[in-house]
């Protein structure tokens, strides 16, 4: 691949990376909140939805440790090219 394809798609990856942990940060609770407040009945998932979205931003950290060695194994291939 050409030098400047290879930069812009990591660019890329990187972006969407920050992009999927803002939205496990601020979009679960939020979400969790409104959720509780405008239907009393389900008000006690509150937390748990709250954790499961924790447990989602761990799944989103492992998934950038794919995508690193995924990028790092691309950059071993094109130098044995």
């Amino acid at each position: 691949m050409h030098q400047a394809t290879v930069v812009i798609l990591k660019a890329l990856i990187a972006a969407l990376l920050a992009l999927l942990l803002a939205c496990q940060v601020f979009i679960v609770p939020t979400v969790a909140a409104q959720s509780a407040w405008h239907y009393h009945e389900i008000a006690y998932l509150q937390i748990p939805g709250i954790v499961v979205g924790a447990g989602l931003s761990l799944l989103v950290v492992m998934l950038r440790g794919l995508l690193r060695t995924a990028w790092r194994l691309e950059q071993d291939l094109s130098e044995a090219i």
